[in-house]
């Protein structure tokens, strides 16, 4: 008999997993009084690969450390009744390297699917560094406000080049053989400090009357984000022994002792008479 394909048995072995998957931009714009609400983070869908290697501490918990690649893209979006329009600032790769706890069969469900929960912290930083102070125009080559066409005009620069990275997350895990496991995880990530500001240095808008008014926005991209990937899993090392139906030697029970036949009945002779 095969040993289960989930279970704390087959958590005790180290396992590598590959996930990718689509992830999308958590960052924050705040807006000054009087700017239209039609200005706001473009929170984009780029893709992003982690590499993890798990190692078992105890049947029920386990030690990961990853590695992975997020492509970053922030930008800026602006609807209004015409239309929209938007525009990116190109960051480039985020890379990322830390630990986690992983807490293997939360639920399961069956003998071969499994719900995992992780939580960890990393540390990331810009592949490449970023140039300061970049000017922008939302509409190149604009020079008046028009309807449906803001003046805007604003500077993008690298506040930090690394950021710490607290993150947590579920997985699903299919087990294809006691070896493979089909992978699905859903993770949030929360970075503690900008990496990337873009900030007006001047919007001009026409209000409903048609007068031009200010306003002005900041926003910031720390690295946060949710991901959601799909992976797959290789349990390392041996299986272990197959479990078999033998009887224990000094378990067995007892055999009852057959009656003899009459032919392996002893036979007595009488002593003679006198």
């Amino acid at each position: 008999m095969l040993l289960p394909l989930t279970g704390a048995q087959a958590q005790l072995r180290p396992q590598l997993s590959l996930s990718v998957g689509p992830t999308y931009s958590l960052m924050t714009m705040q807006r000054s009084a009087g700017t239209p609400s039609g200005f706001r983070a473009d929170r984009y869908f780029w893709p992003m690969g982690e590499l993890r290697l798990a190692w078992p501490l105890a049947p029920q918990l386990s030690l990961e450390t990853m590695l992975g690649l997020t492509e970053m893209q922030p930008g800026i979006q602006y609807r209004h009744q015409y239309g929209k329009a938007s525009t990116s600032t190109g960051l480039g790769p985020l890379l990322q390297t830390g630990l986690a706890l992983r807490r293997p069969d939360l639920l399961t469900f069956g003998s071969r699917l499994g719900l995992d929960a992780t939580l960890g912290a990393a540390v990331a930083w810009l592949a490449r560094s970023y140039r300061p102070d970049r000017l922008h125009e939302f509409y190149p080559g604009q020079r008046q406000p028009v309807p449906g066409r803001p003046l805007v005009v604003y500077t993008s620069h690298q506040l930090h080049r690394n950021t710490w990275l607290l993150n947590g997350g579920i997985r699903l895990r299919y087990a294809l053989t006691p070896n493979r496991n089909l992978l699905l995880s859903l993770d949030y990530t929360q970075g503690l400090r900008p990496l990337l500001e873009m900030r007006t240095q001047r919007l001009t808008y026409l209000n409903a009357h048609g007068k031009p008014q200010e306003g002005g926005f900041v926003l910031r991209d720390r690295g946060s984000r949710i991901a959601l990937q799909l992976g797959y899993g290789w349990l390392l090392g041996p299986i272990g022994e197959r479990a078999t139906t033998r009887t224990p030697r000094y378990g067995r029970a007892d055999t009852p002792l057959a009656a003899p036949s009459e032919e392996e009945l002893p036979t007595f002779s009488e002593p003679p008479t006198e």
